[in-house]
């Protein structure tokens, strides 16, 4: 009896980590699919989103570095969110919130556009930007 039992909490905790391992490789394909092989990535520390982005170099039609990049829930195994910046840079300050900064190439005489054109945050969970 006591060898049944252990047999199926082996049996049981074997097909759990395989779900895991499945439903990670199904987000980095999404990833993949959105972004190109070339896409760089970081959960955040409780692993229910991923940041994802893809560094474009600076061409003749289009001078300025570009970054696009997404949001993966993770649990929905789903790109909530996507936008595209110039001579930008993303990361997460904590698990609900990514930053996004850049470097504007034209500025406007009122300092709160220019504060919001340089940096802004966006929140995972309601996906809106502050």
């Amino acid at each position: 009896m006591k060898s049944t039992l252990a047999l199926w909490v082996i049996v049981i905790s074997i097909s759990c980590n395989s779900v895991k391992v499945s439903s990670s490789q199904s987000v980095v394909e999404l990833m993949k699919q959105h972004y190109g092989e070339d896409v760089q990535y970081q959960y955040n520390t409780n692993k229910t989103y991923l940041l994802c982005w893809k560094s474009r170099t600076s061409t003749f039609q289009q001078p300025g570095n570009g970054l696009d990049f997404g949001i993966i829930d993770v649990r929905l195994n789903k790109l909530v969110y996507q936008e595209t910046k110039y001579n930008a840079t993303i990361k997460w300050l904590n698990d609900s919130t990514v930053q996004a900064s850049s470097r504007p190439g034209v500025h406007s005489i009122d300092p709160e556009v220019n504060k919001a054109m340089h940096s802004y945050e966006i929140n995972v969970s309601t996906l809106k930007k502050r």
